[in-house]
Order: structure tokens, then sequence, then C-alpha cells
């Protein structure tokens, strides 16, 4: 009877949000382990919380997000106030406590076995990391003529509140503004396709680029393409993946004369530096683009 059928609909409803907790507390633990074994993952955290609030389907995610106030900080403030209440949901709260205190207690067991070495090594190392040698990054010349600064002023030696350990954090900025658009503009609708946008823009941005970071996104593109890739062969896209092999070509050709040859081709590696991070953002663009329309 309709008693019996409202009655299993409730117990499979209450079973799926089940699954859905479990799954999101599995998830919060290993990308906890992810993160204590490679640093970057947790750029992800928050597009998975808001992938997992948005699934499990509460009344706040129908609230409207347009409000009537005509004050700017009144608008910010509702809409903080809209993100915090659906964040603050159970498979959100227990992913990020599954995330937290399983990376926790690895960094905690690592503490305990090789002393602070391993956090400083494996932690606090990359939120003050600058490489000065050259590199892919756009910031490298940059960092390159502070780091020459510094060499000829006692007055900045190394320490936490130098000028190049405050700008060392400056540069998560950017990374910073577009991990936070992508993770609530986008992760709740299409998760796999954030990872790769989140990735590709996070080592775009990044104030280090070697060769082995652009495996981080390659390995995540599959995942959001699908069966029709025609877009691959547009003119556009063609285009694009030639600028960007010219891009690559040209910096280690600069690169080359610089540390193999001796020559001095700093500013050249720059610019070199520069044009592929511009063909990375077009490529990236028309990647967006044909992964939308497909």
């Amino acid at each position: 009877n309709s008693t019996n059928a409202i009655e299993q609909i409730i117990k499979s409803l209450r079973i799926e949000r089940l699954i859905l907790i479990v799954q999101s507390m599995i998830c919060g633990i290993v990308l906890g382990i992810a993160i204590h074994m490679k640093i970057y993952p947790i750029i992800y955290t928050l597009s998975f919380m808001t992938y997992f609030s948005r699934k499990e389907g509460a009344p706040c995610w129908q609230q409207n997000m347009q409000t009537n106030y005509k004050s700017l900080f009144r608008k910010f403030v509702a809409f903080v106030a809209i993100w915090l209440r659906r964040l603050l949901r159970p498979p959100s709260i227990l992913f990020l406590i599954g995330t937290v205190g399983m990376c926790s207690a690895l960094t905690f067991l690592a503490v305990e076995l090789h002393g602070m070495e391993a956090w400083d090594q494996g932690m606090a190392y990359h939120m003050t990391r600058i490489d000065h040698r050259h590199n892919y990054s756009v910031y490298w010349y940059w960092i390159y003529l502070l780091r020459a600064a510094r060499e000829k002023s006692p007055t900045l030696e190394t320490d936490s509140n130098n000028i190049f350990g405050i700008w060392s954090r400056v540069l998560f900025l950017p990374q910073i503004i577009l991990l936070i658009a992508s993770s609530i503009g986008m992760a709740p609708i299409h998760l796999e396709l954030t990872l790769f946008c989140q990735t590709f823009l996070f080592v775009a941005c990044n104030k280090v680029i070697t060769g082995q970071y652009f495996t981080w996104y390659l390995v995540l593109l599959p995942l959001c393409t699908t069966d029709n890739l025609d877009w691959m062969k547009r003119r556009s896209s063609v285009i694009s993946f030639t600028m960007l092999g010219i891009s690559i070509g040209t910096w280690l050709a600069s690169a080359y004369c610089l540390e193999m040859l001796g020559w001095s081709v700093h500013l050249q590696v720059w610019v070199a530096s520069l044009v592929f991070f511009l063909a990375n953002v077009n490529l990236f663009g028309i990647i967006l683009d044909g992964c939308a329309s497909s």
C-alpha cells in the first residue's frame, strides 16, 4: 500500500544519506594521506566539501543567491552566510575531519620518528619556498633579482619577517582566489573538471614550475573529457597546442643557453616564461570550452 511505499522511500533516502556520509569520510581520509605524501592536493579540500554538500541536496542549496541589499558589504555578508550554511553540512564536515585528522596523525607520527625536520621539510618549507634558479614560473626573474638584492644587503637576512618571506606568501594570493572561485562555482556541478582546472591553474600561477608539475594535471585530463573529442580537431585547438609547443621549445632553448652555454640571457628566459604562461592560459580556455561543449 501507499504507507509501505512511503516508508520504503524514507528508508532508501536514509541509506543513501548514510552511504554519502561514509563516502565523504573515506574520501577525506584518502585526501589526508595524499596531502601528507605530497602537500599540493590540499588545494582540492574546498572543492570536495562543496561537492559533497551539494550531493546531499540540503534545502540551503535551493536558496537564491540573489539578495535585495543595496550595500555591497551586506551582499557580501549574505553571500558568505549562505555558503557557510552549505559547507557546514554533515558530509562536508566529516570529509574535513577525515582529511585533517588523517593528515595530522601521519604528520605527528613522522615528527615522532624523524623529529621536527619532518615538519620543516615536509610542510613548513613549502610555505616560504622561493626558488631563484630559472624555471617556467613567471615570477622567476623577479625572485632572481630579489635574491641578488638580499645578498647585497645584510638587512635582508632570511627569517620569517623579512621581505623575502613576506613576498613568498603574497605570491599565493592569485592561486587562493582562483581556487576559491572554482571551488564554489564549478565543483558542485562538475567535480572532475574542477580538479583538473584547479591543478592546471595552480601550476600555471605557481612561484616554482618544473617539468614534473605538468604531470599533476595531465593525469586528471582523462577524467574530464568525454567520448566526443571533436573540439581537439578545431582550428583553435590545434593553434593553441602549437603555441604551447613553441613556447616550451623557446623556453628550453633559452634555458640551455643560460645553463649549459653560460650566456647572460636571464631576461630572455623570463620573456620565454611569460610566453609559456600566456600559451597555458590560452590552452586552458580552449580545453574548458571544449569540455563544456562536449
